[in-house]
């Protein structure tokens, strides 16, 4: 079972704080296909995608949009998370932040590219088409 919450506010009129909670459920004995992954250009940015793996996950990602000039915005986030499995949880938080920029390609399809520099435990960059969250 997957959840997956997302939130948008705007601030100033032009501001907005993007906020996205996740969870994955994994019961019994989870192939390794079918594990949860922390890291990626989605989520955790900073770790490399499937960096950590488990039955479960759960992670906190927040990032604030400003526009800087016409179509290009500035995108500072944070996120933290975790991977685990019920029988033996050992809280081990894992941290990641990082900025990117945004160009928009198509206001009204609302598709972006976005580079993205990100830190956890080293340097990560992405170039990707499309918000994270």
């Amino acid at each position: 079972m997957d959840s997956d919450l997302r939130t948008f506010s705007t601030l100033n009129n032009q501001w907005i704080i993007a906020s996205q909670f996740v969870m994955n459920y994994r019961i019994g004995e989870v192939p390794f296909y079918h594990l949860s992954l922390l890291g990626g250009n989605k989520i955790m940015r900073g770790f490399y995608e499937g960096r950590y793996r488990g039955n479960n996950l759960w992670a906190i990602q927040c990032e604030l949009r400003i526009p800087i000039f016409k179509r290009f915005f500035m995108a500072p986030f944070i996120s933290t998370g975790d991977v685990f499995s019920f029988e033996d949880y050992d809280l081990v938080l894992k941290w990641a932040g990082g900025a990117g920029i945004r160009y928009i390609l198509n206001r009204e399809k609302r598709v972006n590219i976005r580079f993205d520099i990100a830190h956890g435990e080293e340097f990560q960059f992405y170039l990707t088409v499309l918000e994270a969250f």
